[in-house]
């Protein structure tokens, strides 16, 4: 296993999971605004 391949795989690995948090922020982010009503 070479370093560029292992570095593919945490690389494939690693952007669906930032993906899942940004959307998970962002799904919580509009609930809790819905929730709450908008402060401003």
């Amino acid at each position: 296993m070479t370093f560029l391949h292992f570095s593919g795989i945490v690389f494939s690995m690693v952007i669906p999971v930032k993906l899942k948090i940004n959307l998970g922020i962002k799904t919580s982010y509009r609930i809790s605004t819905k929730l709450k009503g908008p402060r401003y």
